[in-house]
């Protein structure tokens, strides 16, 4: 079968050309005084300095505030959409996405092909990459391996944001929007002096909801598929502690309710339409009727909570930088099951009963034509029908899965000047990752459903299939990069990274047989 999720059907086009427009030339034209144009300076921290992008020997899609804000940049899908050689598809849930960046795709479940860094703090989390973005800067997304400066998951390339900075002199935003299918959104931010010159705060709040653009006919609710609710805060205090000397705290805190497993399906069985009369056995994936029927609700919960402090400290001879960070999310999701399970719950009373009153002699509006290509059909005729994902029936089972992870990261390296002929990085990495995985099965018998891993027989939802699994990961590694000008025009580069990951796993399934 062929599967394609809704979010793609959200994208704005319109916004979406304008912007491509905007970002055409890697630098950004500006009128000056009269007829003439002045080029102004982009600057980049692709290679963790920094530097005027003109310069930097890197492929780099670098968008501004002011292009953010004209664009309507909200989330990663609306600004991966404004670059070249880079897609992005949003798949199960809020924070599971698949990134390709020249070809070079993201898994999901699995850490990820890029790097992802917000303000210099590499995320060691998948999820954190599908973030609402909200008083940012400036992104900058670099295309091809990144390994050296950014570790072993830069295959692909890495995206860089960059938030704004609390200001010396006091200002304050509040802004909102209202739109059609139920969409809410407020924004504020504060920024400002605590002390004169010293000690710089800011604080920026963003809330949004929306109910989406589809609806469940089964139970004729518009606001329980594609819909999202999220709320965000960002603090960040910056202490000029001396004139060489300057410590900046970070602190966010992410709650999210969205839909979840918002898929429709499609075969695409030449042979099938033939062999049964039925043209809907091979369907274009971009033509398949999107009809939302499930009797589970989906739903996606995710709560992030992140710490950063950076010390910038300018040396004699080069600039000490160290990141130290903290993140924990806090992830379940609930959806239908898929493919009525092969039949594994055909004679279940549950079943039955749903097939008594709902199949495509009785339902064909949710069903469509018999057979064309679904067929449900009612007790009696068991083990022959064609149920197609994520149905009103209760013969489909349910699915319920957790991502948690708890990590603590630490950069530190030596950025030698940026005007010497001779330009050198030499840094230090480590992380200590704690993440559990787990994905549970089991019997839909209309009764309501625990949220847990495991539910035992006599619960509402007794589990059939569990996945639980336990990762405890240590990365250490040591980087450096030397950079030579050759000319005016030409450099050259060396860079070197070694890492050491260890990897611990433990399976949590209990033991039921022997309990």
């Amino acid at each position: 079968m062929l599967f394609r999720s809704v979010m793609q059907s959200m994208k704005k086009p319109l916004v979406q050309a304008l912007a491509a427009t905007l970002l055409m030339p890697v630098t950004q034209w500006v009128m000056a005084q009269g007829n003439n144009l002045a080029i102004e300076e982009v600057v980049v921290t692709a290679r963790k300095r920094s530097e005027n992008l003109q310069e930097v020997p890197i492929a780099i899609s670098a968008i501004d505030e002011d292009t953010i804000q004209r664009a309507g940049i909200q989330r990663a899908g609306d600004y991966v959409g404004l670059i070249p050689n880079v897609t992005l598809v949003d798949s199960a849930n809020v924070g599971d996405t698949q990134l390709s960046i020249r070809g070079i795709i993201s898994t999901r479940d699995a850490e990820s092909t890029f790097a992802y860094v917000v303000d210099g703090v590499l995320s060691t989390n998948p999820n954190s990459f599908n973030e609402e973005l909200f008083d940012v800067q400036q992104i900058e997304v670099l295309k091809g391996p990144q390994g050296a400066l950014y570790g072993r998951n830069a295959v692909a390339g890495a995206i860089l944001v960059t938030t704004k900075e609390p200001t010396n002199e006091f200002e304050g935003r509040v802004g909102g929007t209202v739109g059609n299918v139920g969409t809410l959104r407020g924004n504020a931010m504060f920024s400002g002096p605590i002390i004169k010159d010293k000690l710089l705060g800011r604080i920026a709040i963003s809330t949004s909801e929306t109910d989406g653009f589809y609806e469940n006919i089964f139970t004729n609710q518009d606001d329980v598929v594609d819909y999202l609710e999220d709320t965000s805060v960002r603090a960040r205090v910056k202490w000029n502690v001396t004139d060489n000397l300057t410590l900046d705290f970070r602190g966010g805190y992410s709650d999210v309710t969205a839909g979840a497993i918002n898929f429709n399906a499609g075969f695409a069985i030449p042979a099938f339409v033939e062999a049964f009369g039925a043209p809907n056995y091979n369907q274009d994936v971009n033509d398949v009727d999107f009809r939302f029927i499930f009797n589970t609700p989906g739903e996606n919960e995710q709560t992030t909570t992140d710490f950063a402090v950076k010390l910038d400290w300018a040396l004699d001879f080069a600039d000490l930088v160290a990141n130290v960070a903290y993140s924990n999310l806090e992830e379940s999701l609930l959806s239908d099951g898929t493919a009525a399970t092969f039949y594994g719950y055909e004679l279940t009373p549950s079943c039955q009963a749903g097939r008594g009153e709902l199949n495509s002699f009785t339902r064909p509006d949710l069903f469509g034509e018999p057979f064309n290509p679904f067929g449900v059909l009612p007790p009696g005729a068991d083990f022959q029908g064609v149920y197609g994902p994520y149905n009103p029936l209760t013969c489909d089972g349910y699915q319920y899965q957790e991502r948690n992870q708890e990590d603590i990261s630490i950069d530190a390296r030596l950025v030698g000047p940026e005007d010497d002929a001779i330009r050198w990085i030499a840094g230090v990495y480590y992380a200590d990752i704690e993440r559990e995985s787990l994905v549970g099965y089991g019997a839909d018998q209309g009764q309501g459903f625990l949220r847990q891993a495991y539910v035992d027989p006599t619960g509402p939802n007794p589990t059939d299939l569990l996945f639980w699994d336990e990762f405890n990961t240590e990365v250490f590694a040591i980087y450096g990069q030397l950079e030579f000008d050759l000319s005016d025009t030409m450099e050259l580069a060396f860079a070197l990274r070694y890492d050491r990951e260890e990897r611990e796993v433990e399976n949590q399934v209990p033991n039921v047989l022997n309990s």
